[in-house]
């Protein structure tokens, strides 16, 4: 769990951006309907709240499909669509109220967000807490990692959600298994495993008209 993550600099999280495109961009030239590799088209700005008190545009890479007449703007694994907020801050302040027992208003203080702001975004992953767990270990299940966590775990006594207490100790044991102990500890944990699972997500929270909501919803984890 990083709690307290902040990334240095807003130029930081361009170079994720660009280091993402880097890795997996050859990956998702293919379009998804008809498989023909598809160009670039434009960019996207997109304003993202990468700190809790820092706002800046992001320009996302677009691909276009000429033979669908489609076009998919490529999200990192850290941004969600229609989401403000860089996904290792929805992180901080759903693990805050979920791990940490601490009420909405004391993470809103913390965070200088607003109450109404910490409602509509903790609410949503929290009430499909239990759902992704099982996602999550069903994923570890066909993956072959079944002991993410172990068996004699238990959740903090603090925690008044023990199953977004038992994704971020799973989320950990990705990060150290796939990027090892130096690297695990530059990224949270959620990201890193977006990195590696970025179809494994609760379909509620995930809006049904974006590329990502569509994917998930069609493409359900098979069960163990």
């Amino acid at each position: 769990m990083h709690p307290n993550f902040n990334i240095a600099s807003f130029d930081a999280v361009c170079q994720l951006y660009a280091q993402f495109l880097t890795t997996f961009l050859p990956h998702l030239r293919p379009c998804p309907l008809c498989g023909q590799a598809r160009e670039v088209h434009s960019y996207r700005f997109r304003a993202l709240q990468w700190a809790a008190d820092h706002l800046d545009p992001i320009a996302l890479t677009r691909l276009r499909c000429r033979t669908c007449h489609t076009v998919e703007t490529l999200f990192p694994p850290w941004i969600l669509p229609y989401e403000l907020a860089a996904l290792w801050i929805l992180e901080a302040a759903v693990t805050a109220v979920a791990v940490d027992g601490q009420s909405l208003q004391q993470t809103a203080t913390r965070w200088h967000w607003t109450l109404a702001w910490i409602r509509a975004h903790v609410r949503p992953w929290l009430a499909v807490s239990v759902e992704f767990r099982t996602l999550v270990a069903q994923w570890g299940h066909g993956v072959g990692l079944v002991d993410l966590v172990p068996l004699t775990w238990r959740p903090p006594a603090t925690a008044v959600a023990g199953d977004w207490a038992w994704l971020c100790v799973a989320w950990v044991a990705v990060g150290l298994r796939g990027l090892g102990p130096e690297l695990a500890q530059t990224l949270p944990g959620w990201v890193v495993w977006r990195s590696v699972a970025p179809e494994v997500l609760p379909a509620a929270p995930i809006p049904a008209t974006t590329h990502l909501g569509r994917r998930v919803r069609e493409h359900p984890p098979s069960p163990p």
